[in-house]
């Protein structure tokens, strides 16, 4: 294991995601399934189309629902619009996510591990004395 890929806090960069290069590959394959199936082309803003949205009302009404809960519903599916641009800037983010480790300029730069082991002039957290009760360490126990 070279020393490069283990973080300050004792994790070992190659196990991680983004530091082993899974979540940008996964990207990559997902960006292509999307292009694939031509995801921007079928996965239309639904509700912005008016002939779509006349359909909808009258069966809503059909269905018993008062103009409140018609109102309601719009409102509700306002929220959670899929927004397909926002979606591919996200997809092309995660495609070009990368880290070379903490010790290589990645990760958090103001990392409150990273910042502790330079201020003890240590290797990492495994050479401090006051490692079993780090509370500084305690709070990255759940990542």
């Amino acid at each position: 294991m070279s020393k490069e890929k283990l973080a300050y806090c004792g994790l070992y960069c190659g196990t991680c995601g983004v530091g082993s290069g899974l979540v940008s590959e996964r990207a990559k394959k997902f960006k292509e399934v999307v292009e694939a199936y031509k995801f921007e082309e079928w996965v239309p803003d639904f509700f912005e189309q008016a002939d779509t949205q006349l359909v909808l009302d009258q069966a809503i009404k059909a269905l018993g629902y008062s103009e409140e809960d018609i109102a309601e519903l719009k409102e509700e599916t306002e929220k959670s619009k899929f927004d397909f641009a926002e979606f591919k800037a996200g997809l092309e983010w995660f495609t070009k996510v990368s880290c070379p480790g903490c010790r290589q300029g990645g990760g958090m730069p103001m990392c409150p591990v990273r910042m502790c082991v330079k201020s003890k002039k240590i290797d990492g957290c495994w050479e401090c004395e006051e490692m079993d009760e780090c509370g500084t360490l305690l709070k990255f126990e759940d990542r």
